[in-house]
């Protein structure tokens, strides 16, 4: 026995509602994973300016942890 043009319906305005759950479930995990990487690249920028200055500048070992505790990102 066949289904009723109801039970079709039903069926197809289910499926729609699931496929635009799991577009917005995957548009979520990609909007996550892209700000970790920039996350981590703004860190890396961090580090590497912290490293210049350090350098730049002769910092002793004390004003390092200083700086350490100081600097986002670090």
């Amino acid at each position: 026995m066949g289904k009723t043009q109801e039970e079709i319906q039903k069926e197809l305005d289910e499926s729609k509602k699931q496929v635009v759950i799991d577009s917005n479930r995957r548009k979520l995990l990609y909007a996550n994973a892209e700000t970790e990487i920039i996350m981590l690249e703004k860190k890396q920028e961090a580090i590497k300016l912290f490293f210049n200055i350090v350098q730049k500048y002769g910092i002793s070992n004390e004003d390092i942890v200083v700086l350490l505790e100081n600097v986002p990102y670090v």
